[in-house]
This record gives C-alpha cells, structure tokens and sequence, in this order.
C-alpha cells in the first residue's frame, strides 16, 4: 500500500488529545490529559463556507441534514400538512344522486391513491414542497389500466426546458458527443462542449424535463408525464446547474432566506466551542513517588525515575482515545478537574437565528410545544400565518392530483373519452362531460378550526349572507327540510321566550314580596320549574299551577300566551 493509500488512524475520531508532565519532584508528580472538541464542531461551518455545491437543491438538502431546528420545523408542517379523503360533489348537500359512473369514478381513484400509498408519501412530497419549492415525480402509467406508480426523480440531477430550447440542447448534445468520441476522451460526452453550446435563452415555460442532463443517460421526459408539486412559481426566478436561467418555471425554496441565519448559528456554535476549547475538564494523574520509588533512597535518582515514568504516562495517554483509560497502580489516582472559567453564552442569539428560520417558513412555533418571544410568536396572528400557508400547500397539491384523476381515468376507462387529438399525448385527450372528477377533502388542520367554523357561518346566517343549510354546509353537516328547521328553530326560541318571560316574572314577585322563613323552599321550587319549563313548556305550566297562587298563575299563562302569539307571527313574517 503506497502512503497515499494509507488509511487515516480512526484512534482520533477528530477528536485531538493532548498529554503534559505538570510537575515532578522526589516526593510527586503530575500528568494532565485533556481532549479538545474544536475540530468535531467545525464541521457545519466547514460545510457552508468551503464545500462547493453543484446546485442549490445539494446546499438546501445538506442543510436540512446538520441543523436539527430546520428538519424539525420543516417535519412538523409536512405532517400537519397530511391527510385528505376523497369525495364526491353530488354528495356535498346536492339533490341530484351520483350517478354510477360518477361512483365507479370516485372508487376508481380512491383505490388509485390507495395502491400509489399517496397517503403515506405525503409527508415526504410536503417536506420538499417546503424546503426546496419542489417535489417532481414521473407518472408511470398503462393503457387499459391507469396510473400504476409515481417515480420519485432527484432534483440535483433535474433541468427544465421549453419548446424552443429543445432543438438546441439536442444539437449541444450531439456536438458534444462528436467532440468526445474524436478526442477519444473515455466519457462519451464532452461536457464543456456541451455547457458551451447550450443556449443561454431564458426558459419561461415547462414543456421538458431533463434527467441527468450532460451525460450521456440523458433523458428527455414530456411535461405531460410529469407530477409537479411547485409552490409560488409566478414570478420565481432560477438558475439551474447549468447556468441557464428560468422564470415561472421552478417554484420558491423556502430555505433560500434562511441560509445566512444558518451559517450565522453554525459559525456561533463553532466559535463558541472554540473558546470554550480551554476551559474543558482535564483529567489530572497524581503520581506518589514517596510511595513509588520509595526503595531508591537517593532524591536526585528517585526524581530521575519519577520524570521518566511521568513521560511515559503522557506518551501512552496521547496515544489512547477520549473514553479509554489506563491501568495503574494503586499509587497513581485520577482527579477530574471543571472548567475554571465559562465563555460567554449566545442562547439569545441562536433563540432569534431559529425564530428566523421559522418566520421565513412561516410555521408558528407554537404548534410544537415552544414560545420563543417576538412579536407575532405564539400568537394567533402568526398561528392564522401559518395554517394559511399550509392551506396553500394544499391547494398547490389537491390540484395536480385532480390532474392525476383524469388521467388515471382516461387510461382506465376508453369509453370515458371524448375526443383524442394526438393518441401519443394523453394531455389532449378530453374526459366526457357527464363525467365529474371526486374532490380533496383534507382533514382539519387543528380542533380550533371547527369552532372558528361555526362562529364563521353564526355570523353569515345572522347576517342573512347564507341559508340554515348552507351554513350547516359549512360545519360538514347533511342538509335538513326545512320543516324539520322550522320545528328545531321554533321549539328553542319558544323554550327562550318562556325562560325569558319567567325569569322577568320571579324578578317582580321577588322584589314585590317580602322574604320570609318559606323562601329557601319556594327559591327550590322556581328553579326546579326553570329547569322542566326550558325543556317542557307544558309540564311547567302545570306544575306551576299547582305550586303558586292563582293571580300569579293567571299572569304566567297570559305570558306564555302572548310568547307564543309573537313567536308565531315571526315565523309567519319569515315564510312569506
């Protein structure tokens, strides 16, 4: 083996220890080992300011892997992001019944996205819809069938192109390929040939997908094959790994504004180790060479043998790792000594760098468990932020899985399509009108949401904006006949009316007659006929009859009386 094969020594682990002779003397000696951590923790600032990235999606994805406050935050909103069902819109609150072919639709897909395991794969699509704007699979498919798979593609090795920028990287290609096999290179594309003759024309729609462009795999795949999950594409320029720009064509990472936070923090962290590098525990060897040595009665000589045996305990602790430990005898003992000092603390500086990254991801932070202070932290402003942002991620998703629905049932059911332009492109095939694609029903976002629901269509029905069964609509609930409504509204106002009445007319004997020794009997009577009137008008009305006078009895009848006739003259006015 050659020394620049020599394998490196693993007895380090990156980890440097240091030994040296503290004192030595005729009657004692000292020896301290100490381990130094700064190499291990440079680590993540050595990756971020040195380490060259091919492409972003290569920084963003290393990122993602050495800050634990990111990956958590980015996992947390994946996972809240996740769950959905799939409905139909005839079963929404419509009169009209799904038809069998709209229910053998909605069963088609459902059992789609049951065999794809869309519902276990969305924590992952989500992830990268978060971290990197993006998450790109190719849509396996059979004729006959439908949609048999989703390939997960590696956005490294990714490139987008348009229509006209195709016949340029295939006369690139070919060049390049001409260029390799003359010079007889062992690669069978020269890839500065290549990079020199790609157009440098701005790529403005997504018409093709290159996997692994440059080489000589290179494969050209149709938008139409492809599922695109892009958040915030409008308007979004990027540059690819070829130095081509784009525009509208990849969506928004979302890790983009936090990559100088990150370095910040790691930097911290380093530097923070680094001074706290001196004040690391030492492990101090107390060598008794009274005890040792004690046959040698000579100092000098005794003291000879003492820096030698001291020596050689420091060469074999350097030589040992950080958690093995020496045998010895009885008259050397281990005394471990803390730091004397204590370098200044950043907790508040790292505090604001990962509320940062979580502003720029918009996720509230009091969705996991913490507040971390600031403005608009752990406060419903930023919780309404946050769900708002996972709403959007939904919505970007739910609509390219529809685009999956028609697909998956243009393949599956030839009887199904209308017309067919070009038989090679499913993207021109037209679904039959009577035909009625199922919609994504995602599930709450947080137990708040239903509260917020009906505090939401309260207020449009009060505002005569919506119907009862448009806002029982809202809240999930089936529509109810308006006969049974009207009974349900009638009962409780008429329970309120009779509650209200009573409630004025107990407050007037109240302050009419004077307390006596029956009041604590009589104030149990009055409530125990609230509480029968507010469920049984009728039954109230008799027992009452029985526990009060008969003036008082008259008055509540004439009440109940004149309720009633208002109720009814309400409800009249209502219906017409």
């Amino acid at each position: 083996m050659s020394e620049s094969e020599t394998p490196p020594d693993e007895s380090s682990d990156g980890v440097e220890i240091t030994a040296e002779v503290d004192s030595v003397d005729s009657t004692s000696a000292t020896v301290a080992r100490s381990a130094s951590l700064a190499e291990v923790v440079s680590e993540p600032r050595e990756i971020l300011e040195k380490q060259k990235f091919e492409t972003d999606f290569d920084l963003y994805e290393r990122l993602l892997e050495i800050d634990p406050e990111l990956a958590g935050t980015v996992r947390a909103q994946a996972q809240m992001a996740s769950g959905f069902h799939l409905t139909h819109p005839t079963t929404e609150g419509d009169q009209e019944e799904p038809t069998e072919d709209d229910a053998e639709a909605l069963k088609d897909c459902q059992q789609m996205v049951q065999d794809l395991d869309l519902d276990l794969s969305q924590p992952s699509m989500f992830k990268y819809m978060i971290a990197m704007g993006n998450d790109v699979s190719k849509i396996v498919y059979k004729d006959g069938t439908g949609i048999t798979g989703l390939q997960s593609l590696p956005l490294r090795s990714l490139t987008i192109i348009d229509e006209k920028t195709k016949p340029e990287i295939e006369r690139a290609f070919a060049a390049a390929k001409k260029e390799a096999k003359t010079a007889d290179a062992d690669d069978e594309i020269d890839l500065t040939t290549y990079t020199d003759n790609i157009p440098d024309a701005v790529v403005q729609s997504a018409d093709y997908y290159l996997l692994n462009e440059g080489t000589e795999d290179m494969k050209t795949i149709e938008a139409w094959k492809i599922l695109h999950l892009g958040t915030e594409r409008r308007g979004n320029w990027f540059t690819d790994k070829f130095g081509r720009k784009t525009y509208g064509v990849w969506g928004a990472p979302r890790i983009e504004p936090t990559k100088f936070a990150l370095q910040a923090k790691h930097n911290t962290l380093t530097n923070k180790v680094a001074m706290d590098d001196s004040l690391i525990a030492r492990e101090i060897y107390h060598i008794d060479v009274a005890t040792l040595f004690g046959h040698i009665s000579n100092d000098d000589l005794r003291e000879d043998k003492a820096k030698k045996y001291a020596s050689d305990l420091k060469e074999t602790l350097e030589g040992m790792k950080p958690d093995e430990k020496p045998i010895l005898p009885n008259e050397v003992t281990v005394d471990v000594q803390g730091p004397e000092g204590k370098a200044k603390e950043h907790g508040d500086f790292l505090d604001l760098m990962n509320d940062s990254i979580m502003h720029a991801l918009t996720f509230n932070v009091s969705g996991v468990g913490r507040d971390a202070g600031g403005p608009y932290i752990g406060n419903r402003p930023a919780k309404d932020s946050s769900l708002n942002n996972v709403r959007h991620l939904r919505e970007t998703m739910g609509r390219q899985l529809r685009k999956l629905f028609r697909m998956h049932l243009l393949l599956k059911h030839p009887e199904w399509r209308a017309e067919m332009p070009d038989k090679e492109d499913i993207s021109t095939w037209k679904l039959r009108d009577d035909i009625v694609l199922p919609t994504v029903e995602w599930s709450n976002l947080e137990d708040g949401d239903v509260e917020r629901i009906v505090n939401s269509a309260t207020k449009a029905y009060e505002a005569k904006l919506i119907t009862r069964n448009e806002g029982r609509e809202m809240i999930g609930l089936d529509p109810v006949p308006d006969e049974q409504l009207d009974r349900m509204f009638q009962d409780q106002r008429m329970n309120m009316e009779i509650q209200d009445e009573f409630n004025r007319r107990q407050q007037e004997r109240q302050q009419e007659n004077e307390p006596d020794e029956t009041d604590d009997d009589s104030d149990e009577d009055e409530a125990s006929l609230a509480r029968v009137a507010s469920t049984r008008p009728e039954e109230a009305s008799t027992r009452r009859g029985d526990q009060l006078n008969g003036p008082f009895r008259d008055d509540l009848v004439v009440a109940l009386d004149d309720a009633v006739t208002k109720l009814t003259a309400t409800l009249s006015q209502e219906d017409t």
